[in-house]
């Protein structure tokens, strides 16, 4: 059953390929996925580096940055855990008058429903450019105290959050620094599919259809069937549209279709069905699905199962 299942999960991610070949491709899929979410001061496994060294993630206008501090206990705001103040010198005792740019790059396969929140502190005043963009900016002096912020407008592929500090007149020894955490993604994902009806009842009543997963690349997806006629064949209709069709007493819905594909039901009349969402599939797309069941006590042998609707958001 095992060998039966993987191949139908071969089988419909390929016939999901098919079926975004039937509609217009106007649109680039996304993908998931985030990677260079890192806090100042993180090393790459996302361990606090020790005080001194090189900062490897916040590039600040092509010179080093160095992380953590003992110079300034009381006057800069205590770093969170798993964060630390940067500084454009390893001393962060003092540092030239001017703007720093301190660069860090995230690549964001699937930017859809995403946006990224953290807390950031700056010394003296700070700004926050997502691609060139503004986001927001805190006022100098403000550097006791730490400041949310919540960025959107994500790109996929490469995204620049640049965090410009600028350093001001002091009286005395005048430091620079940025600190920045807590920072994370979110992403809100609406369920993208919708039960459409057209059960035909067997033995146990009316086998049951249900989905898991957003249809993003990354995120699995997952078709169960429950309420089956057990260790029996069953049959799964993919379609790109729905053209209902009579079909064994009831009614088919995924119409043209592809498949059906076999795979036997478990002995409490259950199919657990993961699939992968194929890359390239357009937004927009549907995605219909329908199961038939082998089942003796159906009105012409055969069951039917609810159809579900997928759209790829």
């Amino acid at each position: 059953m095992q060998r039966l299942q993987v191949l139908s999960a071969r089988f419909l991610s390929a016939a999901l390929i098919a079926a975004a070949a039937l509609l217009p491709k106007t649109v680039t899929a996304q993908c998931a996925g985030v990677t260079g979410l890192f806090n100042t001061g993180e090393d790459d496994q996302g361990f606090s580096l020790p005080i001194g060294l090189p900062e490897p993630h916040y590039a600040a206008s092509g010179m080093s940055t160095f992380a953590g501090t003992t110079s300034w206990p009381g006057t800069w705001v205590t770093a969170p855990d798993g964060s630390q103040w940067i500084a454009p010198t390893s001393s962060q005792v003092s540092a030239p008058l001017g703007d720093y740019f301190y660069t860090l790059i995230i690549n964001v396969q699937d930017p859809y429903g995403m946006q990224l929140s953290g807390q950031w502190a700056t010394d003296n005043a700070g700004s926050l450019f997502l691609n060139g963009t503004f986001v927001t900016g805190i006022t100098a002096d403000t550097f006791q105290v730490l400041h949310s912020f919540t960025v959107t407008g994500l790109l996929a592929g490469d995204n620049e959050l640049k965090f410009v500090v600028n350093n001001g007149p002091g009286c005395c020894l005048n430091p620079a620094g940025l600190l920045v955490s807590e920072l994370k993604c979110t992403q809100i994902l609406p369920d993208p599919w919708t039960d459409v009806g057209g059960a035909l009842a067997g033995s146990n009543g009316a086998p049951q259809l249900s989905a898991s997963g957003s249809l993003l690349l990354s995120i699995p997806n997952s078709l169960d069937l429950s309420n089956a006629a057990p260790n029996e064949v069953s049959g799964l209709f993919v379609a790109a549209s729905s053209t209902p069709i009579p079909f064994k007493g009831g009614t088919l819905l995924p119409n043209p279709f592809f498949g059906p594909y076999i795979m036997l039901t478990s002995p409490s009349g259950t199919v657990d069905l993961g699939f992968a969402t194929p890359p390239g599939l357009p937004v927009g797309t549907q995605i219909w699905v329908q199961w038939a069941i082998k089942d003796p006590g159906a009105v012409h042998g055969i069951a039917l199962s609810n159809a579900l609707l997928g759209v790829k958001p």
